[in-house]
């Protein structure tokens, strides 16, 4: 190796690997507002929508400022705890705060949830990976 540096030793799709992981972008304020406006005011299907695309842009780089995400986690795990909750919102709540949860505000939401829906193998599996990933950082 010519130069001591262990990246210039790395092929290219692991440097690549490496890129993306570090480059985060800011979600938008007019994204966030309209995931917002959404998932407090929309029905199943819209709240439903709005935490996919917001669990999307978080695989894929994105993420919110510190304000923003602190009140969608806020909303997030309030919806997941709502009576009558649709199972369909329930489970992508979980995926949702496995993508941009923190531990010391969503963990004990999450353990709620997996008690509340112990009987739903969809929401439990969401619910243990968002446990791992909270507790992975």
């Amino acid at each position: 190796m010519v130069c001591g540096c262990a990246s210039a030793a790395a092929t290219k799709p692991q440097r690549i690997a490496v890129e993306r992981q570090t480059v985060q972008r800011l979600i938008g304020p007019e994204r966030t507002s309209f995931l917002k406006f959404e998932l407090e005011r929309g029905d199943a299907q819209r709240q439903k929508v709005a935490l996919q695309d917001l669990s999307w842009r978080y695989r894929h780089g994105e993420v919110l400022s510190s304000e923003s995400r602190n009140s969608i986690e806020f909303i997030v795990c309030g919806i997941v705890l709502q009576p009558q909750q649709d199972p369909k919102v329930a489970r992508w709540c979980l995926n949702a705060i496995a993508q941009m949860g923190r531990r010391e505000y969503s963990n004990s939401y999450v353990e709620q949830a997996l008690k509340k829906y112990e009987e739903r193998p969809e929401i439990v599996a969401a619910g243990v990976a968002a446990i791992c990933q909270l507790n992975a950082g």
